[in-house]
């Protein structure tokens, strides 16, 4: 068997089995006594699951945020990749229209050093999106969203992908005990004909002020596959502010060697 023909195999496989778990957690919830989102009151205190952390650090996740909600994510990272080196900047800011309708924008700044040639600095690809969770209670929430990546990053100097792409998926979040597990599935489709499919499984579990996180997250096409497993922590000092880091690495040879990620947010 080729390598490439591992490759989809193995994407393939991971993608059969998000399916699976997302399936799962769907028929658990129909048949949990669970309240659902119409009979959950306003003044109950209990928080909805997928509030434990407020993003991955490759992968999606479920946004869980209130009618006038705002918050602010800044994103500085560092990628090594196979052939270069990457520094980004992006802050993206997200608004809750309803309890359940989420907007945001997201702007990237860009720093690509690669092994040959010379450094580029500029504006990357800005991200619009819009999510909705349709089904939102203590135990289960599940919702989809819709993520449009716009070329305004300069492809010839390595800072976007130089085409506009739509990034629809499915994003659930079930909570197990004290902690919490994520799943979605995917896909990036572009103009220009380069599509993935994206997939995610994370699990998180708090600690006092802390929360643990471990994610799987990847995009596969018809030729390559990008995986990456991510060992992740982040600190809540209030309610109000939340403070990340994360460290992917790569497990196949189409991913970048590591990142390193930090994840700053802030509420109001």
């Amino acid at each position: 068997m080729s390598t490439n023909t591992l490759r989809r195999t193995r994407g393939a496989l991971l993608m059969a089995a998000l399916i699976g778990a997302l399936s799962h957690l769907t028929f658990a919830q129909s048949v949990a006594p669970t309240t659902m989102p119409h009979e959950h009151s306003e003044d109950s205190e209990e928080p909805k699951a997928g509030h434990l952390v407020n993003e991955l650090f490759v992968g999606e996740k479920i946004y869980i945020q209130d009618k006038g909600e705002w918050n602010l994510v800044i994103t500085p990272s560092f990628t090594q990749a196979n052939d270069a080196k990457e520094t980004e900047l992006s802050a993206e800011l997200k608004y809750g229209l309803t309890d359940q309708i989420s907007l945001s924008l997201e702007v990237p700044g860009v720093v690509v050093n690669p092994d040959e040639g010379s450094q580029h600095v500029g504006l990357g690809d800005i991200s619009l999106g819009i999510s909705y969770d349709f089904i939102q209670s203590e135990n289960f929430s599940l919702g989809v969203s819709s993520d449009f990546s716009l070329p305004t990053g300069d492809e010839d100097r390595d800072l976007g992908g130089g085409e506009f792409v739509w990034e629809p998926s499915i994003v659930s979040a079930f909570k197990v005990g004290q902690g919490e597990i994520y799943a979605s599935v995917g896909g990036e489709i572009g103009d220009n004909h380069h599509d993935e499919i994206t997939y995610s499984l994370a699990g998180a579990y708090p600690v006092g002020k802390f929360v643990g996180l471990l994610e799987l997250s990847g995009a596969s096409t018809n030729d390559d596959t990008e995986l990456y497993l991510v060992p992740g922590l982040f600190w809540h000092p209030n309610e109000k502010m939340e403070f990340g880091f994360g460290v992917p690495i790569g497990l196949t040879d189409e991913s970048d060697d590591y990142r390193l990620v930090a994840k700053l947010v802030f509420e109001f």
